[in-house]
């Protein structure tokens, strides 16, 4: 299922290895587009896929009451 962003969001970034990066942040923006994945980097609730419309990011992992608060389904 495709998810899209209606509320900007900062993240903190990781680096390659997965690990937060500290004082280093992106913004999830409106309007972008993910998709939840089976993977599991960290310790979030919810993976998602970057698709099109955020640069900062490939993917996220986020708590499911964030995913909640920050996205809506949009299909397939």
């Amino acid at each position: 299922m495709k998810y899209q962003c209606i509320n900007e969001f900062e993240i903190q970034l990781c680096d390659e290895n997965c690990n937060e990066v500290e004082n280093k942040f992106g913004y999830v923006l409106i309007g972008s587009i993910w998709e939840i994945c089976d993977y599991d980097y960290t310790d979030g609730d919810v993976h998602l896929a970057l698709i099109s419309g955020c640069d900062d990011f490939g993917w996220i992992e986020i708590t499911q009451e964030h995913f909640k608060e920050n996205f809506i389904e949009i299909g397939e």
